[in-house]
């Protein structure tokens, strides 16, 4: 918001943050368009692809599911149990407010000591909701085969990765970028020189307990078996032998200007402290990647590479005609 509306702003967002309304009509639409989504997503191969495999990675773990529930859970959602849930596990004395801007600091302590004067009780509410732990991660590698009539079909292969606050992560985004990035190997390789895939990238997902790597490619059915062994092979390859130096810069030098691109953005700062913040990273977490990105060095990607990419822990699944 602007500078000027601050204060009405914050006096609002407080107010439905501490005693929020559910209204039944709102709680109906929110279902409609969550239900309308998912029905959607069926219908894109390359998301029942990833879908399927983050399930099969993970396991029972709750990492494994969508966020956005099914069709079951949500049809058994109701306003009374929604408000329950959030009295229950969000009271405001567990919360944690992030700001970045142009603002007045001592203005808006006053306001905010005012404005808690009128909030419940920061203590009420049971202790926060217990983690189960790590997944129990694959024994043994993965196939998973789904048919679909398309001109297209897709490849998606997940190994376990990092969890949240690793001090590997930094390396691992690095490995990520000279695998999968723009002018990564796959890239380089499965499409510019044998034009064997649409679309080809490596990504990394760090959560509380777990993450993931996720390599993602899409390609004719005519093209598809020679796109999975050649993205097998740049895995094994990137596992076996070290990075050069010249990929090494360039990843960190795509790293920090992505990094510094984000930083202009206010609210890309206010989600990076409340986040860091609430993870228990701190809130300037931050603020020290570049720090960590510059200390990466060639031994330790190829470590990681060779811990991350294990064929034991491998899952595929393929989208192909039937």
């Amino acid at each position: 918001c602007l500078t000027a509306n601050l204060p009405t702003i914050l006096a609002r967002t407080l107010e439905c943050a501490a005693d929020p309304i559910f209204a039944d009509a709102e709680l109906d639409e929110a279902r409609r368009i969550t239900l309308a989504d998912l029905e959607a997503e069926l219908d894109d191969p390359g998301h029942v692809a990833y879908r399927t495999m983050l399930a099969a990675l993970y396991g029972k773990h709750p990492h494994g599911r969508d966020l956005r529930g099914t069709p079951e859970t949500l049809a058994s959602l109701d306003r009374a149990k929604v408000d329950a849930y959030y009295r229950r596990h969000y009271s405001l004395g567990r919360a944690v407010l992030a700001v970045a801007g142009d603002l007045d600091l001592d203005a808006m302590l006053v306001q905010l000591d005012g404005l808690s004067r009128a909030w419940p009780d920061p203590h009420q509410g049971e202790p926060p909701i217990q983690l189960g732990g790590p997944p129990k991660w694959p024994k043994r590698a993965q196939v998973h085969t789904l048919e679909r009539e398309r001109e297209q079909g897709q490849i998606v292969i997940g190994f376990p990765g990092l969890a949240l606050g690793d001090q590997r992560c930094a390396a691992l985004d690095v490995l990520c970028t000279v695998l999968g990035g723009q002018a990564g190997r796959l890239f380089e390789r499965l499409r510019e020189r044998e034009g064997l895939v649409y679309q080809v990238g490596a990504s990394a997902g760090e959560h509380i307990d777990g993450g993931h790597i996720v390599i993602y490619a899409a390609a004719s059915q005519d093209k598809l078996q020679a796109a999975q062994i050649a993205i097998e092979l740049e895995i094994t390859r990137i596992a076996t032998e070290a990075i050069t130096a010249h990929e090494l810069l360039g990843a960190k030098q795509w790293l920090l200007g992505q990094f510094e691109s984000g930083m202009q953005r206010r609210g890309r700062i206010a989600s990076r402290l409340v986040f860091g913040e609430v993870y228990g990273l701190g809130a300037n977490y931050h603020l020290h990647y570049p720090e960590r990105v510059e200390r990466v060095g060639v031994k330790q990607v190829l470590a990681l590479a060779r811990e991350v990419f294990d064929s034991r822990r491998q899952v595929t699944c393929l989208v192909r005609a039937g």
